[in-house]
């Protein structure tokens, strides 16, 4: 028998995952003071975009999880794909100004879309965690 958390996790991590492309897509990821402009993250050289590829990935995982028998299976690739997530969420931070051309004086802050990819990268893992839980032994 099928538990019921482990649907609601994958469900919660679907939820993540798609709250991260959102705010990579939709939203402005990081906000350039000096010059009042701002760019989304498919924009953002490399890790945003590895960040928005990672999401797609965890969906795709989710998605397969909660159509397909083989929760736990499905539970370890999304709760692998949501901590690397997280992860390069923390380093899209931490590498704002890398490889940007700006000026000497530039503040660059991160953006909504930025938050909103750290609140759904954390909902995916766990939401991965919960859905792990709930898979029992067998896939």
């Amino acid at each position: 028998m099928k538990h019921p958390s482990s649907r609601a996790g994958h469900l919660a991590t679907l939820v993540g995952a798609l709250a991260v492309g959102l705010g990579g897509i939709a939203l402005e990821w990081q906000r350039f003071e000096l010059a009042g402009v701002g760019a989304r993250g498919y924009e953002v050289p490399l890790v945003a975009q590895i960040v928005l590829v990672l999401a797609a990935l965890v969906f795709v995982a989710a998605a397969l999880g909660i159509a397909t028998r083989f929760r736990r299976r499905f539970g370890l690739v999304t709760l692998s794909g949501s901590l690397f997530l997280l992860g390069w969420v923390a380093a899209a931070h931490v590498s704002r100004a890398a490889g940007l051309p700006v000026m000497p004086d530039e503040t660059i802050t991160m953006g909504p879309g930025w938050y909103l990819a750290v609140g759904g990268a954390a909902v995916a893992a766990v939401g991965a965690v919960v859905a792990l839980s709930g898979a029992g032994r067998r896939p």
